[in-house]
């Protein structure tokens, strides 16, 4: 075997392992219906001009409360608007939305996480105690809290979010940084005075990362029922914009005379949070070889 060919070689484990991580990931039924439903929300997102048959904001106060028929497939809301025209243009808000705050825990809690695993010590034990008092807050409470601090909109309602849920990931990337911190590879690269840096950018993180991955997808689902939560509270998206949250809370006020109104918003939040939920429990027993796919 030449020098040349030991690349390709010890690269080989590595790809065969991907390779069956991807064909547990296609054999689950989780994955490819969530998979399936969440490309649906996010075609009816991007489309949402070309889709819906109304703007999500002109109002008709002559046609209010309207049952489903075949002008309006799912009805009208208290001042006329087309309900099925504002759950599509509240797809992308909801979504972007819940993005937005899942970056902003990964941006904060995976750098947190690496530094208080790597670092250890003192520095660990003030940032560990400093995880767990976060956590052992209510999440709405805690987000309800910082958006009365920053002011009342979806983006300061998402930041919030982010904040709250940065100790999840931190806590995760910790454990994990303390797995990896103790290979041969880890403490090779140290004893030959690699810059700490780069053993965590170059050696930790790629090796701690699968894990993350799987909290992420559920933390989406977190994500997008807090940002319905804050928005039916009147925390998040302000009217006019749409937004599935606000949407309900506009429809809890009618569930007496129009109980149908409850229906799309509040379906709508279940299945989307319960498919990024089930993605990432498939994408834990793809990545978990003890598991076998039942």
């Amino acid at each position: 075997m030449t020098v040349q060919e030991l690349p390709s070689t010890v690269a080989e484990p590595a790809v065969a392992e991907k390779s069956r991580v991807w064909k547990r990931l296609a054999a689950s039924w989780r994955a490819r219906i969530s998979a399936a439903y969440i490309l649906l929300v996010l075609v009816l997102s991007v489309g949402a001009p070309l889709i819906a048959p109304y703007s999500p904001i002109e109002q008709n106060l002559a046609n209010v409360l309207s049952p489903p028929d075949g002008i309006h497939i799912l009805g009208t809301d208290d001042i006329g608007r087309d309900v099925f025209s504002r759950l599509i243009y509240a797809a992308p808000v909801s979504l972007s939305a819940s993005l937005l705050a899942v970056v902003i825990a990964v941006v904060i809690g995976v750098p947190l996480g690496l530094l208080l695993g790597y670092a250890g010590g003192i520095v660990d034990e003030i940032g560990s105690r400093i995880i767990d008092t976060l956590m052992s807050f209510p999440g709405i409470v805690l987000a309800i809290g910082v958006t009365g601090v920053l002011g009342i909109g979806v983006i300061n309602a998402m930041i919030a979010v982010g904040i709250i849920f940065s100790p999840i990931l931190a806590r995760l990337t910790r454990a994990q940084t303390m797995v990896v911190r103790k290979a041969a590879y880890v403490t090779a690269a140290e004893g030959f005075g690699v810059n700490p840096l780069r053993i965590v950018v170059r050696h930790i993180l790629p090796n701690a990362v699968q894990p993350l991955i799987v909290q992420i997808a559920f933390l989406m689902a977190m994500a997008l029922l807090a940002e319905a939560s804050l928005s039916f509270l009147g925390l998040g998206v302000q009217p006019p914009f749409p937004s599935w949250g606000g949407m309900l809370a506009k429809a809890y006020g009618y569930m007496e005379i129009a109980p149908e109104q409850t229906y799309p918003a509040g379906l709508a939040i279940l299945f989307t949070s319960l498919a990024f939920s089930q993605l990432g429990e498939a994408l834990r027993r793809a990545l978990d070889v003890t598991l076998i796919e039942r």
